[in-house]
């Protein structure tokens, strides 16, 4: 009889949504309202309507009612602690409200709700009459989305609660419980001071990569580049955030960080752990670990470093004599492709024997369409007043931390290598456009087969924008390449070389493994734990950069002035 009115209370009980409170039935003590929710909807629901049209005989009146009498009952929840007799509890409320609700019938006034409700109201007519509008806005700006346009409709718009609930179709019962709890919030926000988190004045700086694959338009790594979404991500990191908590800790509208937590939700680089919050979906090391990752590093780099150098130094003549195309390059300069490809080897057979790795295949699957795990750390920026331990030869090394890559593009003939680094050169445009056409002028300089009188327009601009680049060097008539070219074979016996230094730096290694692995999981969300070998592994990486400056300093290498990417890069083929 009464299915089509009982569907809308039903409705209108989950929309409600009210704080964690205490209460007791049968000694079963519920810690939240949900809980509660259900035992209404389940023994009262049905008996509140039934009562509610027996006392005014008229369904829409029993619905108005119905929906009253649930307002108040859980509105009196949240101050009561233990209720003895339930039944007779939720009666007395109902009775009551009823009441309430004929007073209101007899003076033919218009169906409010009364009592404390109508105290909050005051706050904010009080608020605009005594011109405290800043205050006023400034909370109304931490509310919920819901709460907000409820707030603005009926407040600045001049809106009923009856066309609210049109506009919005949603019950008018549910409307007046908004109002009641938005007026709460904005007194409670009024009459304490807020105080917004270090992050509002001094923000911090996220190193944003991946491992993997990324998606479409550059994502998720193009989310991660404004300062916004940065911070949001360091402050959601070790434990979860609602948004209201984000907008203090930052000092940012609510309205606004809606759309940022929104957009990083979308793109996984959030997840939502109930009760409106969210958490970092990826490892990310705080400005204090990062300078404590740092340390371990740099306490590592040299007896690394010069064990990697050294090895190189004894194979030598060994490694020159497989043959590869070195056109002009000196010893010096092979190094710089010679030292990351050597590192790589032992840090992927270290990998091998002793991390528990990610593999790509087994990466998750992204909304975006790529396949990757995130990898955060908080940039240090000078002056580092927060890092007083270093000695300042160390502070400027640790801002030499950081590379891009490898970059490693196989295609079926050949293949492409290349690792930036900050010293001598981060990004490289230039690799991301070498293809096919690029690959066979490269191939001819080097076995000495390019006919210069017989190049095509097109391949004359190839080669003078190689040359711009300085991968080719000119001279008079002459062009060499200014990086090596390996068979696929030699390749294979350089990397064969390479790998006996494993055995020489493995206890390095091993050392260095655990270090880095007790920074990392302190405080580390405990469903990140699985992905801490994959971000340990990208951290050994930096090893590149610090043996780079370890040979620098010794002049064992020379780098020209400014960047020089082409450095690091070289070529395979078959043959």
């Amino acid at each position: 009889m009464f299915q089509p009115s009982l569907n809308l209370l039903h409705y209108f009980c989950r929309s409600l949504s009210i704080d964690i409170l205490r209460c007791r039935k049968g000694g079963i003590i519920l810690q939240r309202i949900d809980g509660y929710k259900e035992i209404i909807e389940q023994e009262y629901l049905e008996r509140i309507f039934g009562y509610a049209f027996n006392k005014t005989g008229r369904r829409q009146d029993a619905e108005e009612l119905a929906q009253e009498i649930i307002v108040e009952i859980y509105s009196a929840l949240e101050t009561v602690e233990e209720i003895n007799n339930f039944p007779a509890w939720v009666w007395s409320i109902a009775r009551y409200t009823f009441y309430k609700w004929l007073g209101k019938q007899k003076k033919n006034a218009s169906i409010e709700i009364i009592g404390p409700i109508a105290y909050e109201e005051d706050v904010i007519k009080k608020a605009i009459q005594k011109d405290e509008l800043n205050r006023l806005r400034r909370e109304i700006s931490f509310l919920s989305e819901r709460y907000r346009k409820i707030i603005i409709l009926h407040y600045f718009e001049n809106k009923s609660c009856k066309e609210i609930a049109e506009l919005l179709s949603i019950p008018p019962g549910t409307v007046k419980w908004y109002l009641y709890d938005a007026r709460k919030k904005i007194k409670w926000g009024m009459e304490k001071m807020r105080i917004f988190g270090e992050g509002s004045y001094r923000p911090g700086y996220l190193n944003f990569g991946i491992q993997g694959q990324l998606g479409k338009d550059n994502n998720p790594r193009k989310l991660a580049e404004r300062m916004i979404p940065q911070n949001i991500l360091l402050k959601a990191y070790e434990e979860p955030v609602s948004v209201e908590e984000l907008s203090e800790l930052l000092g940012i509208a609510r309205p606004y960080m809606e759309e940022e937590v929104k957009l990083l939700l979308e793109g996984e680089l959030l997840r939502e752990v109930g009760q409106g919050k969210v958490q970092t979906n990826f490892i990310i090391a705080d400005i204090d670990k990062t300078i404590k990752i740092g340390e371990v590093l740099l306490d590592t780099h040299e007896s690394f470093a010069e064990e990697i150098i050294s090895f190189l130094g004894r194979h030598k003549k060994e490694i020159m004599a497989t043959g590869f195309y070195k056109g002009q390059l000196s010893w010096a300069r092979i190094l710089w492709v010679l030292i990351p490809l050597c590192i790589e080897k032992t840090v992927y057979l270290f990998k091998e024997e002793e991390m528990n790795i990610i593999s790509f295949d087994e990466l998750p699957r992204r909304k975006d369409g790529g396949r990757w795990l995130g990898i955060g750390t908080e940039r240090v920026d000078l002056p580092l007043e927060r890092i007083p331990l270093l000695e300042k030869r160390n502070v400027q090394r640790l801002e030499k931390l950081g590379y891009n890559g490898p970059w490693i593009d196989n295609k079926d003939n050949w293949g492409k290598w290349w690792l930036g680094t900050v010293r001598h050169g981060f990004v490289n445009e230039y690799y991301q456009s070498i293809q096919e056409d690029e690959f066979l002028l490269f191939k001819n300089i080097a076995e000495y087969t390019l006919d210069m009188d017989n190049l095509t327009k097109y391949q004359k601009e190839i080669l003078s924008y190689a040359i711009q680049q300085n991968y080719i060097i000119k001279d008079g008539n002459e062009l060499t390449l200014n990086f090596p070219i390996f068979y696929k074979e030699e390749l294979a016996t350089v990397n064969k070389i390479l790998e006996r230094v494993y055995t020489e730096v493995k206890k390095i290694f091993n050392k260095l493994y655990e270090e880095l692995a007790s920074v990392i999981r302190e405080g580390m969300p405990k469903f990140l734990e699985k992905e801490t070998d994959n971000y340990i592994f990208a951290l050994i990486f930096d090893l590149v950069p610090l043996t780079f400056e370890y040979a620098l300093d010794r002049q064992i290498i020379t780098k020209p002035e400014g960047e020089a990417p082409y450095l690091t890069f070289y070529i395979w083929y078959k043959k």
